[in-house]
């Protein structure tokens, strides 16, 4: 009996994981058809998210599209295509262990191995005295030499070294088979440790986390509940929690995994109430809905001229930087001095600014009048003829560290003859479209969401290099 697993059970949100758990219970029976989507949704982003916390390089879009129809995607590698479809496999194989009803043995383990990495490649490593090294990368078989990894810090972190692992292996699925079956431990705490203990005994030269989170979300289904996603861009948070629980504090993991799995939850309450099941920050998914979207036949009937323009500048433009303004207005209080600018570019490489912070920024946006103080710097008689225009957020002097620093965000329209653009940071391309296409709701939220999460990036990468 795992006593702290017991006291962990015992936490005030395991609470809110029963009370949506028995919320879902009540509504049943659930019609297959919604099943079937949630688990689709759900499938979908653990194969993209797992795969890109190890590296794949497959952008959702890309994955739906290899997974849902078998299309590859130009220029990337063979071995990202067959990462995605052995750990596809391998979670149809989890759904056999779960319909089957049967213990997973340390057997199925190293089946699921072989399944999620396909076949043996060669992998760059380095020696426990720090000198690079190339390792063969086998199927199903437990490391045979240390596969101890170098932290962003520069310090080494070890795991179980190769004599100690079958033996630790051996104590892990013991545990796992005495306290399944334990009341007193709530099946996301047994998933979260089991989780834990195998990324800290790392029984493979590759794909421990891959496997590790297989092997949670299957004690997960087992008991009924839904899997849990790990998104790729909150990978420093799910890495901090684990780094925590090596030091045993494990209430942070278990919280984590518990705003997962609430998030699962609640995607499954949607479904069942009839509302949509996407989110907004599935930004990749957007970008895969749009192009799919796009019909066959030739649609470039309108090319750029002062109204396209001056019309996507009212309906568009405008409208997604009064909304982006509002969100980074939340970071001014981080920095010492805060600037906005909106600038277009009439001639290549040459810009003129619109607006600067310390104006009145407070657009009004409603059915008659839109963006009152960006839209009137072109009036009627105006001649409107642009290459871009950007939205720029400039923090300078980060408040909550010894060593201050500046951070930059750029939302960037762009104007060709056919087509208009929308990126960020002069490198992440969201939006692609011609003048004739209609930019909806979800991608304007899409929009600002990215560019919110870029802000965000900027600033947790710049405190990390500190």
């Amino acid at each position: 009996m795992d006593k702290i697993a017991i006291e962990l059970s015992k936490l005030p949100f395991i609470e809110t994981i029963n009370a949506l758990k028995a919320e879902i219970d009540g509504s049943k029976p659930i019609s297959k058809e919604i099943e079937d989507k949630v688990f689709q949704k759900l499938k979908l982003d653990w194969n993209y998210n797992s795969n890109a916390i190890e590296g794949n390089k497959l952008n959702y879009g890309e994955t739906v599209a290899f997974l849902m129809h078998g299309i590859t995607a130009k220029g990337k590698t063979l071995k990202d295509h067959l990462d995605i479809k052995g750990h596809n496999e391998a979670i149809n194989f989890l759904l056999s262990l779960v319909k089957e009803d049967r213990d997973i043995s340390e057997s199925d383990v190293r089946g699921l191995h072989k399944m999620i990495l396909v076949e043996e490649y060669d992998s760059n490593a380095k020696t426990l005295d720090g000198q690079q090294t190339n390792k063969r990368v086998k199927l199903g078989v437990y490391k045979t030499t240390p596969n101890s990894v170098e932290t962003r810090t520069g310090e080494m972190h070890y795991y179980a070294s190769p004599e100690e692992t079958p033996a630790l292996m051996a104590d892990l699925m013991n545990w796992y088979n005495e306290n399944k079956t334990n009341n007193e431990i709530h099946p996301l705490v047994l998933a979260s440790l089991f989780h834990f203990k195998f990324v800290a005994i790392h029984p493979f030269d590759d794909g421990n986390g891959r496997l590790a989170r297989i092997l949670m979300n299957l004690i997960l289904l087992r008991n009924n509940l839904p899997v849990v996603v790990v998104k790729n861009e909150d990978k420093q948070n799910y890495y901090g929690v684990l780094a925590q629980a090596d030091s045993n504090q494990f209430i942070p993991l278990i919280e984590y995994m518990s705003d997962l799995l609430q998030h699962s939850l609640n995607i499954y309450l949607k479904g069942i109430r009839g509302e949509s099941i996407e989110e907004e920050s599935d930004i990749d998914k957007e970008i895969a809905l749009f192009k799919k979207s796009l019909p066959n036949e030739n649609l470039v009937d309108k090319t750029k001229d002062e109204s396209v323009i001056r019309e996507l500048l009212k309906k568009n433009v405008f409208p997604i930087f009064d909304e982006l303004n509002k969100k980074t207005k939340e970071f001014d209080e981080l920095f010492i001095k805060n600037e906005i600018y909106i600038r277009q570019e009439k001639n290549k490489g040459v810009f003129t600014s619109l607006i600067r912070k310390n104006q009145d920024l407070d657009i009004k946006v409603n059915n008659k009048q839109v963006s009152i103080k960006f839209y009137n710097y072109y009036n009627p008689e105006d001649k409107i003829d642009i290459q871009s225009i950007e939205y720029i957020y400039v923090g300078e002097g980060y408040k909550k560290i010894r060593s201050p620093f500046d951070v930059r965000l750029l939302l960037n329209f762009s104007f060709s003859d056919y087509k208009y653009y929308v990126s960020v940071s002069e490198k992440d391309r969201l939006i692609e479209k011609l003048y004739t296409e209609i930019m909806t709701k979800e991608e304007k939220t899409m929009i600002v969401n990215f560019a919110v999460k870029q802000l965000i990036n900027n600033i947790t990468n710049r405190i990390n290099e500190i």
